[in-house]
């Protein structure tokens, strides 16, 4: 109860984060992901091959990650499945081989 009256007394002194900003930061993160992901797999292909593993494991889960937003999307919206996002299982299975060859290479 107290931290309730604290922060209605309080509410002014806060700092106010605008919605673009929540959201353009939202849309940098994958991005980033993606981008150190090429690096990496550049990065193994002129220095060590388990940075360019490493590189295709975080692309695979990026893709996953855009994959089931838009399965998710399609089924909210009762519109089939996009054919890029169909790929899913068979991405899953490599993204899981590739962990395990990571963890047994380590």
């Amino acid at each position: 109860v107290a931290a309730v009256v604290w922060v209605r007394r309080n509410r002014a002194n806060f700092v106010s984060i605008p919605a673009t900003l929540v959201f353009v930061v939202y849309a940098i993160i994958p991005g980033t992901s993606t981008f150190l992901a090429s690096r990496s797999i550049l990065q193994g292909a002129a220095e060590a091959p388990f940075f360019a593993l490493l590189g295709l494991c975080n692309l695979a889960s990026g893709y996953l990650r855009w994959a089931d937003d838009l399965s998710d999307d399609a089924a909210l919206e009762g519109r089939p499945v996009h054919p890029v996002a169909r790929a899913r299982e068979r991405v899953k299975v490599a993204r899981h081989t590739l962990w395990v060859l990571l963890v047994v290479v380590f």
